[in-house]
């Protein structure tokens, strides 16, 4: 296994705006989004609009995480 730390953020306002300022203050290797707060309506649904406003938006990979998972 590659070592690898794992950081946990909590910010106010908008979701992918915080996301990218995230991105552009810390030496990010992989973004990891899941469904807003285990939200139990978001199974099986596409991606949330936070997920969808940052594929393809950022410069790292995304990794986007089913619920049930």
């Amino acid at each position: 296994m590659l070592p690898a730390s794992v950081e946990t953020l909590e910010r106010t306002g908008d979701p992918a705006a915080a996301v990218r300022e995230v991105l552009a203050d810390r030496d990010v290797d992989t973004l990891v989004l899941g469904p807003a707060r285990g939200d139990p309506e978001a199974r099986g649904d596409p991606p949330g609009s936070t997920v969808r406003a940052l594929l393809g938006d950022v410069d790292v990979p995304v990794v986007v995480v089913p619920l049930d998972v």
